[in-house]
């Protein structure tokens, strides 16, 4: 097993030319970590299509949820603005600490410019997104 590298943030979610979704550290250009062999923590694979808002909202671009686990904070949403447009295509963004969702929203567009200057619509916070 492959040692995960030390980190304080993370996106999970397409790149600028992948179909899929890989996991990104801060900076990056290229995925940093093999979806399917290293899952950093807290949510582990459960990343990929369960942390965003289900019900009415499953599959709703924009729409996102809000978690709090072991000391990280996760903002999930549903995404189709990369080059993959399959439904169920998803992002997250995580930090270490408790935040707040406008100051998550905040993090991930200076942490990941790229992955955020491509959404064409708003993340809002489901109705009970925060779990």
């Amino acid at each position: 097993m492959r040692t995960v590298p030390a980190f304080d943030r993370f996106y999970f979610g397409c790149g600028e030319r992948d179909k899929g979704h890989f996991w990104w550290l801060p900076d990056a250009r290229e995925r940093q970590l093999s979806c399917g062999f290293d899952y950093p923590p807290p949510w582990g694979a459960l990343v990929d299509n369960r942390l965003q808002p289900s019900g009415a909202l499953q599959d709703v671009q924009g729409s996102t949820a809000l978690h709090r686990k072991d000391g990280w904070t996760a903002i999930a949403w549903w995404d189709r603005s990369g080059p993959d447009k399959r439904p169920g295509c998803c992002s997250v963004y995580a930090q270490r600490g408790e935040h707040d969702f406008t100051a998550m929203v905040a993090a991930f567009r200076a942490s990941f410019p790229w992955a955020a200057e491509r959404l064409t619509f708003e993340l809002v916070l489901a109705e009970g997104g925060a779990r």
